[in-house]
């Protein structure tokens, strides 16, 4: 490392860009949130907590599409 945040690699870098946009992170938690939310309640509900978990995963990829569509 030379200490000027260049990275000092060998040139193949994105140049320093951001991982993810806004957009993305934002519709990923709000994802995350809706699939946590569906899981504990799901289990809450009476099912096992493996049941819960198809559930919240379910409930993610659901809520990630609807977001995504949603927010422009």
């Amino acid at each position: 490392m030379n200490g000027n945040g260049n990275g000092g690699g060998n040139g193949t870098g994105t140049g320093g860009g951001p991982l993810l946009t806004l957009r993305a992170a934002f519709i990923l938690l709000l994802g995350t949130l809706a699939g946590i939310g569906a899981g504990v309640l799901t289990w809450l509900g009476g099912a096992n907590p493996a049941e819960g978990f198809l559930a919240g995963a379910a409930a993610f990829g659901v809520a990630v599409a609807f977001f995504n569509a949603l927010i422009d």
